[in-house]
C-alpha cells in the first residue's frame, strides 16, 4: 500500500510549499478552496514527478471533508 500525504491549504503560501516538499514517491493530495490554484500546485507538483491530485475542500463544511 502507497503512502498518501493530504496537504490542506496547499493552493498558495505555507501548504504549496509543504506540496512541493513531500517525497516524490507518495501520492500527494493537493487541497484547498480555489480550483485555478490548485491546478496550478498540481501542474508545478507535475514537474516533480510522482502521483498528485487537487481535491476541492472547504474545511468549514463537513460533507466537503467526508468527501475527502
Amino acid at each position: 500500500m502507497s503512502d498518501v500525504c493530504v496537504v490542506t491549504g496547499g493552493g498558495n503560501g505555507m501548504g504549496l510549499s509543504a506540496a512541493l516538499q513531500m517525497p516524490k514517491d507518495k501520492i500527494i493530495i493537493v487541497s484547498g478552496r480555489t480550483i485555478s490554484k490548485l491546478e496550478k500546485a498540481v501542474e508545478q507538483r507535475a514537474s516533480l514527478s510522482g502521483m498528485h491530485r487537487s481535491v476541492l475542500l472547504s474545511m468549514g463544511r463537513k460533507e466537503s471533508v467526508c468527501a475527502l
